[in-house]
């Protein structure tokens, strides 16, 4: 539906931190005893539409070890006061104003305790709903001004709406196939903002000569190295795909990788699969299994130890003969047979993209933005919250946690 008249906040984006703002701006508001209504503009056919995907249908929408020191921004600090305002504490806290439980799991994922992201969805826009937010669906945003003493939007089906405040929760380009097309960034610079250039992050890298690797899963630590210096490094479960690395390890690295440096053959990914080892640790072990496989040939030495692809794959990496004993090898070639188990490298080309991304890096720049209330510094009464700005995280719920965080901020700042 649509006013009549102008409304007092207006949303552009119905995902996580749009919804987070329409419930805290009407709480605000009705707290204060103000009127006026707040309203939600969002391009897909329901609200939340982006929320079903998450957690691979399970939404993890925080974390309990989240801290500001895990976000990336042009702006370090930026993020800091709005997370520790607003920490996972807040959020869960949040979600069981609105009905909804919580569960915490491994790695202090936080998930509802439904175990599905619909759960989460729907409390939202039921609640929402309740605080008389009213929702322009299947409608989006084609350009936006301040005129006067208010802010009009044109809309795509011609229409003109007029609000007092306007908070811009748009999201950024990730996620595509979701409506997510970066517009949010158009309406910032209409406004003199400037971006720190947005760039998928939380998404598979590519590689090449890895495809007998396809389906391999392996835990251990991994590091992104650009021109042989470590950018960023990670701990988890690497997924091996058809000339793909994946698993959430290599999700967080992913956000460094810069497209034409890729394709300049500037990365490559460090995998240690034997983590939990020193490398002398590795060293001492592998050389007692040379002994107890001393009449063995050496091609069975990690048949045990890593799963069966890649252990071929390693076994052909160290180039060694396959039918010699095990108990003939020197020290030095057990310990070279170390060194690659410890400093396995592939090649980087590049990421799948925006469509595969789950998050955007960089955004609206954040030393334009108040990082108490999440107002514009260069337009009064305009307000950013989550996906859009320069700020994301880590897999694991932060980047909802942020979302989550950032939506309430600027919610209950755009509602006084």
């Amino acid at each position: 539906m649509k006013s009549n008249g102008p409304v007092e906040i207006a949303i552009i984006g119905g995902g996580a931190s749009g919804l987070a703002a329409a419930i805290a701006a009407a709480d605000e508001r009705e707290k204060r005893g103000l009127s006026g209504s707040v309203l939600v503009v969002e391009k897909n056919q329901e609200a939340g539409r982006k929320l079903l995907a998450t957690g691979n249908g399970r939404c993890n929408f925080s974390n309990r070890l989240c801290s500001w020191k895990d976000f990336h921004s042009n702006a370090p600090t930026f993020a800091r006061g709005i997370l520790e305002r607003f920490s996972p504490r807040h959020i869960v806290a949040f979600f069981e104003s609105l009905g909804l439980w919580a569960r915490e799991e491994e790695g202090g994922r936080v998930y509802p305790l439904s175990g599905q992201a619909a759960s989460l969805r729907k409390v939202l826009v039921e609640n929402a709903a309740h605080r008389h937010v009213e929702f322009l669906l299947e409608t989006s945003v084609v350009s936006a001004s301040y005129e006067g003493e208010g802010f009009r939007l044109t809309l795509s089906d011609g229409e003109e709406l007029w609000a007092k405040k306007l908070i811009i929760a748009s999201g950024g380009r990730a996620g595509m196939q979701f409506g997510s097309d970066g517009d949010g960034y158009g309406f910032a610079k209409s406004f003199g903002h400037t971006l720190v250039p947005p760039h998928p992050a939380l998404v598979a890298m590519t590689s090449q000569g890895i495809s007998e690797l396809k389906g391999v899963r392996v835990r251990g630590k991994v590091a992104l190295l650009r021109k042989g210096e470590e950018v960023a490094k990670s701990q988890g479960e690497i997924q091996f795909g058809k000339d793909l690395l994946s698993g959430i390890c290599c999700f967080d690295v992913s956000r460094f990788v810069e497209r034409e440096a890729a394709a300049a053959g500037e990365y490559a990914l460090r995998l240690d699969v034997f983590p939990d080892f020193t490398d002398e640790e590795l060293n001492l072990r592998l050389w007692e299994l040379c002994s107890t496989l001393a009449f063995r040939p050496c091609e069975v030495l990690l048949h045990g130890l890593l799963p069966e692809k890649l252990s071929d794959y390693c076994f052909h990496r160290w180039g060694m003969d396959g039918s010699r004993l095990a108990g003939s090898l020197t020290s030095c070639e057990v310990r070279d047979l170390c060194a690659l188990l410890k400093d396995l490298d592939f090649p980087v080309t590049g990421t799948l993209g925006w469509k595969e991304a789950q998050v955007s890096a960089g955004g609206v720049n954040t030393e334009q933005i108040d990082p108490v209330t999440l107002e514009s510094k260069l337009q009064k009464g305009l307000y950013f919250a989550g996906e859009v700005l320069d700020v994301d995280g880590p897999c694991g719920g932060y980047n909802l946690q942020w979302a989550f965080a950032s939506g309430i901020a600027a919610g209950r700042a755009a509602a006084r």
